[in-house]
């Protein structure tokens, strides 16, 4: 169904397009393709090949990966859904047991948001922790997520039982990419990808080693998804230093995810988040065939003025559950970064 370019989407190959790049990437059969990043120059008219997913395509996703993942698998939402299926792309595992999906990634046990529960609805707190300390025997800690756009919550229950309520804002965009800014660029050399892991930390609360080895693990798992011809990783670079860095990720069918938008501390407040997000935006068209950008924020926080301001608009709310129970089990707090 549809032109050479859907079927290319439709079997998750990014489209061949001019750019700065190749990005080795491996087909289903074993075969190795070669992808091309966008180059981040003047804007082209929107392709048509970019598969815009409305409000009632978007419900028709939702049920395609439930689908496809089993009888306990996300359903209702967006967040979620693109997570989950980000999640199992980078190693992580994915399984029903009872109500739940489970999400397991072994080679990051510390990662919280890699360590959950995904339920339909959050029940009793007690109960929940006691199927995730047997899902997650010695874990130190509790992370449920909620699979339901508009979820309920009998929130007094949640924080009396220690946990922190989280409500965050989940925005899509589906108009045409903005213009992005100079500066921008694609990254691809191992000094690039200790930048993201500089930033990261830097951005930390006092990491400590068991941090910084989470932090590491959680880069080479994104570096893995841009090798694999799924993501693309876009960095801001001011004197020859990366100081600004945002994924994008084809995450569902037409449905890209963006990742861990973050700029170091010196470089804030000049234009430079803006800038990565816009690339961001363009890549998802061009290089992702995604007609539908997925972002998270905080409600509270400076990012989600941003995002709007680039054309995003908020469609459902992501309710995240947390309960810290050793001191040691404080990182790996975010689901996908900062977005």
């Amino acid at each position: 169904m549809g032109g050479p370019a859907h079927q290319r989407a439709a079997a998750g190959l990014v489209p061949p397009l001019p750019g700065l790049r190749r990005v080795r990437r491996e087909r289903g059969d074993g075969r190795r393709l070669r992808a091309r990043v966008p180059a981040l120059g003047p804007p082209r008219p929107a392709p048509r090949r970019a598969l815009r997913a409305r409000p009632r395509e978007l419900h028709r996703l939702r049920r395609a990966a439930a689908a496809r993942a089993g009888p306990a698998a996300v359903t209702r939402s967006l967040a979620f859904a693109t997570d989950v299926a980000l999640r199992t792309a980078e190693g992580s595992e994915a399984a029903p047991t009872g109500d739940a999906l489970v999400v397991r990634t072994p080679g990051n046990p510390a990662y919280r948001w890699g360590s959950f529960l995904l339920v339909p609805a959050a029940g009793d707190p007690a109960a929940r922790v006691r199927e995730h300390a047997a899902a997650f025997p010695g874990a130190g800690f509790t992370t449920i997520g909620v699979d339901d756009a508009h979820p309920a919550l009998d929130e007094g229950a949640w924080r009396s039982a220690g946990f922190e309520v989280e409500r965050l804002a989940v925005l899509t965009s589906q108009g045409p990419a903005p213009v992005p800014a100079t500066g921008v660029r694609p990254l691809a050399s191992d000094d690039d990808w200790a930048a993201v892991t500089a930033i990261a930390l830097e951005l930390a609360e006092a990491p400590d080693e068991e941090h910084v080895e989470f932090t590491r693990r959680r880069t080479e798992d994104q570096r893995g998804l841009v090798e694999r011809g799924r993501a693309v990783w876009l960095g801001v670079e001011v004197e020859g230093r990366v100081v600004a860095t945002a994924g994008v990720a084809a995450a569902l069918p037409g449905v890209a995810r963006f990742q861990d938008v973050q700029t170091a501390v010196a470089h804030r407040r000049r234009g430079h988040a803006g800038a990565v997000v816009a690339a961001g935006l363009r890549v998802a068209r061009e290089a992702l065939a995604c007609g539908t950008a997925v972002i998270v924020a905080d409600r509270a926080g400076p990012a989600i003025g941003l995002y709007r301001r680039l054309g995003f608009r908020e469609v459902e709310t992501q309710l995240q559950l947390s309960r810290v129970d050793a001191p040691d089990a404080r990182i790996g707090d975010a689901v996908g970064g900062s977005a």
